[in-house]
């Protein structure tokens, strides 16, 4: 293992991150809205995300590098303040829930294109391409959901 890391380590373990904080966010967002009946669907989300997060994982470990993780202190910091926006705003705390993760989808979207920019190899692309799809899938059942919720 190398003690400097390649532009390519560096980037797939950005997105790493990046991938293992959504699902834990989508994990957070389910015990936080728990007995509304969606807590389910977002755990299924965050199970799904997990396998593109093993796949990363992989990918990195090819690399000769190993995979980083989330900061726990930041990740709970971001939690707590999330829940608090939530409760502040009362009635509307599922949708703004929803639209709090439906955010962290758009960063997560924008940092894969941005990797996808650097042009780091194709043997990435049906990674990339995993999770691409993976953050269309969360998209669309998050706004679902948050249809549900104006129902």
């Amino acid at each position: 293992m190398n003690f400097i890391r390649t532009d390519q380590q560096v980037a797939l373990n950005d997105l790493l991150v990046a991938t293992e904080k959504s699902a834990d966010l989508l994990r957070d967002a389910a015990q936080f809205l728990d007995g509304t009946g969606m807590e389910h669907e977002l755990e299924q989300l965050a199970d799904r995300r997990d396998m593109v997060t093993r796949d990363l994982q992989q990918a990195i470990r090819a690399l000769d590098d190993m995979p980083s993780a989330p900061d726990p202190d930041a990740e709970s910091t971001e939690k707590l303040l999330h829940r608090i926006s939530a409760i502040f705003s009362g009635e509307k705390s599922r949708e703004t829930t929803l639209r709090q993760r439906l955010t962290t989808e758009d960063h997560l979207s924008g940092l894969l294109t941005d990797v996808q920019g650097r042009n780091l190899g194709e043997e990435f692309d049906p990674l990339f391409y995993e999770l691409k799809e993976s953050i269309r899938e969360v998209t669309l059942h998050l706004q679902q959901l948050l249809r549900r919720c104006n129902d």
